[in-house]
């Protein structure tokens, strides 16, 4: 992970992740929905993953990045058993 390093005049050192971390997430957070959808991988996996990640990058600076990105998890997450449930009930009717 590539991280910048900003030296203060107070000689604090500050650390802000690259923004190449945040634009891979966002992508592999819209694929593996799919994947989710496809029954591919359980959601309990998502749900490990993106918070092991967001943990990692709570250690640097960009309080305001993770929101954004807590924001777009819960749009594309916050309503998953019930687009599963739809999907679920779509494949049984096809089969009759």
């Amino acid at each position: 992970m590539n991280v910048r390093y900003i030296l203060t005049e107070t000689g604090h050192i500050v650390k802000i992740p690259d923004k190449k971390n945040f634009t891979r997430m966002r992508r592999k957070l819209k694929k593996l929905k799919q994947k989710v959808l496809d029954n591919e991988i359980p959601f309990s996996y998502v749900e490990e993953m993106y918070s092991s990640w967001r943990g990692n990058m709570k250690r640097f600076d960009c309080y305001r990045s993770l929101k954004r990105m807590d924001t777009l998890y819960n749009e594309l997450y916050s309503n998953i058993e019930e687009e599963l449930n739809e999907v679920r009930s779509n494949k049984t009717g096809q089969r009759k």
